[in-house]
């Protein structure tokens, strides 16, 4: 499987399986918490829809074509467009945006982010936008999901 592969994946199963409102979480008299994964919106779902891709390209696999293999470097611009409006908006959600941000910094330093924005390379953009949106849409907390949440505070 190859990071295309994973993008779709992750991003699908955010489609296929919406995730719960609420989650367990015994700090709280309820024992739940509001559950922090994005929420998929009609703007966010077409967005997705537009970025997939399953044809003869790709074997029938379904993937997103962001970036080309071996050194995963720019593949397709509206791909990779797509995800960066799938990322969190620095105005509309800071926290999100910069906890991304953190923690590709943490990953491989924050010297080399640096010295890598302001080389402006595309490739590194590509690659930092692609691990920020597994990173938001959960990849590193439940990886690729594939079958409906269950728990017995999904539906409060």
């Amino acid at each position: 499987m190859d990071v295309n592969e994973i993008l779709y994946r992750t991003l699908k199963s955010f489609l296929d399986y919406p995730r719960p409102d609420r989650v367990p979480d015994e700090t709280f008299p309820s024992g739940t918490r509001d559950n922090p994964s994005p929420k998929v919106t009609p703007r966010t779902r077409a967005i997705m829809e537009k970025i997939f891709c399953a044809d003869e390209t790709t074997g029938g696999v379904g993937c997103v074509l962001a970036l080309r293999e071996p050194e995963c470097t720019p593949f397709e611009k509206e791909a990779l467009a797509g995800i960066g409006q799938l990322l969190p908006d620095p105005e509309e959600d800071e926290d999100a945006h910069r906890s991304g941000w953190d923690l590709v910094m943490e990953l491989v330093g924050r010297e080399t982010v640096k010295s890598n924005e302001q080389g402006e390379s595309e490739g590194w953009r590509a690659r930092c936008d692609a691990v920020r949106m597994l990173i938001h849409y959960d990849f590193l907390n439940d990886g690729i999901v594939e079958k409906p949440f269950v728990t017995e505070h999904a539906k409060e």
